[in-house]
């Protein structure tokens, strides 16, 4: 995939920014935990989006990220490692109704289901991208919004995302987009 030359300066040299609601936010607050905490699994998780449950949005929106978007919108979607983005919520919005959301956190799972009631179309689902028990062959886009990064805080790092990308692999289409945004530098997710 070649590299948007708008895109990739502002990703590398930018922090995750804002939340869906601007000023709801505070980057700040996050930023004395260790790398390592972000791979600890649910727990991690669960206890941060009890602390905080106003969505955040890492590193880009929907409105960044929808040029790369390249499907119609009947495309079977899955958004791993949601959070409490409002990426899908936007792309609902805008018409896209077969979007499945997963995140191993039972917490902020329950929280998105209960803050999307009117968008009935969309599932949320509690989930672990490293065992997904979904079809073969069944999206034709998959996003990853940091879902590597946490990966790579991970313990057995190369195991995890080597599990994690033969996963999406099994559930992607044939011909299908693995939208992958990530805070690392290329060089840091793409060398052997």
């Amino acid at each position: 995939m070649k590299e948007d030359d708008n895109l990739a300066p502002k990703v590398a040299n930018e922090e995750a920014s804002g939340s869906c609601n601007p000023g709801k936010s505070n980057p700040s607050k996050h930023d004395k935990e260790s790398q390592k905490d972000y791979g600890d699994g649910p727990e991690y998780w669960d206890l941060r989006y009890k602390e905080d449950p106003e969505p955040f949005e890492w590193l880009r929106s929907y409105s960044d990220l929808k040029d790369f978007i390249c499907c119609d919108k009947s495309a079977d979607i899955l958004h791993v490692g949601c959070g409490n983005s409002c990426l899908t919520e936007e792309m609902y919005d805008e018409g896209y109704r077969n979007i499945i959301n997963i995140d191993n956190s039972p917490v902020v799972i329950t929280q998105m289901i209960e803050r999307n009631m009117d968008r009935p179309e969309m599932l949320w689902l509690e989930m672990d991208a490293l065992a997904m028990p979904l079809p073969s062959n069944a999206f034709d886009l998959v996003i990853d919004k940091s879902l590597m990064d946490t990966f790579a805080c991970a313990e057995e790092m190369p195991l995890t995302i080597i599990t994690y990308l033969m996963e999406v692999a099994r559930v992607l289409r044939t011909g299908g987009l693995f939208l992958v945004v990530s805070y690392g530098a290329p060089a840091q997710r793409l060398a052997p």
